[in-house]
């Protein structure tokens, strides 16, 4: 009979044991459980986060590509313009002198023309 109260309280021990091991890794997994939860919060939210970051950066990115374009467009526009420039320059300097002994000549017509109709004729 002895042995029968002995291995009883031995299991009653050992039962009092299991349950207190069981309860502390009951807490210690509801402790992880909230732990990763509140991990799992935080990462979510940094992945919205990021989402917005990225699709704000992704407008960002296609209005300087706009911008770019345009940009471009401007300069090829404005090198046109240059080129007209440099051309129409380059005649009048090609044509200066030309241009400069034709001047001359029709000043020289004008104020022949000027002296005749006011009665000095040279001539």
């Amino acid at each position: 009979m002895g042995l029968l109260t002995q291995i009883i309280d031995e299991s009653k021990a050992l039962e009092k044991d299991a349950l207190k091991g069981e309860a502390e890794a009951q807490a210690t997994y509801e402790s992880f459980v909230k732990e990763s939860d509140a991990v799992i919060a935080q990462l979510s939210k940094g992945v919205a986060t990021k989402a917005e970051k990225i699709s704000s950066s992704q407008v960002e990115l296609e209005q300087a590509k706009s911008d770019l374009a345009s940009t471009g467009d401007e300069l090829a526009s404005l090198e046109q313009y240059k080129a007209d420039l440099h051309q129409q320059c380059d005649f009048v300097v090609q044509n200066f002198s030309i241009r400069q002994q034709a001047r001359l000549q029709e000043i020289e017509a004008i104020q022949k023309a000027k002296s005749f109709l006011s009665g000095m004729n040279d001539e």
